[in-house]
């Protein structure tokens, strides 16, 4: 709809930045100002969007046989029979989902990060200190930090899709070129 109104304006990189801040807002978390006028890249791989592996942390992590040493027991004996009842997704914070607030540090804290990536916040030294305060920091200053990460990550272009990139007409696809 928006390509129709206005044709090779608005990029598929700046309609995402805009509902990933909106569903934020809807679920009670904080507005922040978006930057526009990014370009979509011309390189689309398919195999970088496939599922994230978290399966492989529940059963034999590294060869060990045993499920990853970073995930609760509880947690991981959860997370097994969501996959044995072949459910379509897992929550990455269960606890308290639809409301935006910290209780994804929470978790980390028990050990029941969903991802790996984000349990080793927790688990290192130089990144846990940063989990611990924003577990326990009220809802005003976790989202005040929050909006303030999102404005600098919104920021951070690259400079060869800003020259060489384009504006999608299908955010599924790059634009086919006559050559």
């Amino acid at each position: 709809e928006v390509e129709k109104k206005c044709p090779k304006t608005v990029s598929c990189a700046d309609i995402l930045t805009a509902a990933s801040r909106d569903a934020t807002v809807i679920q009670g978390g904080p507005y922040w100002s978006i930057p526009y006028g990014r370009k979509d890249g011309k390189v689309s791989i398919d195999k970088e969007a496939e599922s994230v592996p978290t399966a492989h942390r529940l059963y034999d992590y590294e060869g060990t046989g045993k499920p990853d040493s970073l995930l609760d027991e509880r947690y991981a004996n959860y997370l097994t029979r969501k996959c044995r009842w072949g459910s379509d997704y897992v929550e990455l914070e269960g606890m308290s989902p639809g409301k935006f607030n910290n209780q994804y540090y929470k978790n980390l804290q028990k050990k029941m990060g969903l991802l790996r990536t984000d349990q080793m916040l927790y688990a290192d030294s130089r990144t846990s200190p940063f989990v611990n305060a924003m577990a326990y920091a009220p809802d005003s200053v976790f989202h005040n930090q929050f909006a303030a990460s999102m404005t600098k990550f919104g920021n951070i272009l690259d400079p060869e899709v800003q020259e060489g990139g384009e504006v999608r007409a299908d955010c599924g696809y790059v634009n086919s070129y006559d050559y």
